[in-house]
């Protein structure tokens, strides 16, 4: 057995504080909501999450972390983000990195009322500084305080279809 003069403080703070049961679920769904990919690349998802119950409902404490956890998980696309319609969650701080998203999945933004909005894309030509701006509501718009788009174009056309 370790003696606790012999643990570093990350081995203690581990062992004296578990993590939370709200991050032990997040982390769990995060990482288990896609089952596998199709020949095309395209996620298939656990069947627990294709059909959501219609009462179910994420305040914005919880489907911020959920997304941020998605996206480090690299288990984020378009078709996850569709689990996030205004109707079943409210999103108010998105952070989206390394995540094969594009235009087409953002467009899930445009009826949440954002404060802040981190988008880098896993590849710099999937998207531009206006796909991205076009897929948010005007509410968004006009009250958006924090926009980070580190590695989106700033020309070129990869999504015209917004």
């Amino acid at each position: 057995m370790i003696a606790a003069a012999e643990m570093s403080e990350e081995e203690m703070s581990t062992t004296e504080s578990p993590d939370t049961l709200q991050n032990l679920c997040l982390d769990y769904i995060a990482r288990e909501i896609v089952s596998d990919k199709d020949s095309d690349d395209s996620v298939v998802l656990q069947k627990s999450f294709e059909r959501p119950s219609d009462d179910t409902f994420l305040p914005s404490v919880v489907a911020d972390v959920l997304i941020a956890r998605m996206s480090d998980r690299r288990t984020l696309c378009d078709r996850t983000l569709r689990l996030f319609p205004s109707s079943r969650s409210c999103l108010r701080h998105v952070v989206i990195r390394r995540s094969p998203v594009t235009s087409t999945g953002l467009r899930v933004l445009r009826h949440h009322r954002l404060l802040s909005l981190v988008v880098e894309p896993d590849c710099p030509k999937r998207l531009t500084v206006t796909d991205v701006v076009c897929c948010l509501g005007d509410w968004t718009v006009a009250n958006l305080r924090l926009l980070g788009v580190a590695g989106v174009n700033f020309g070129g056309q990869p999504n015209a279809g917004v």
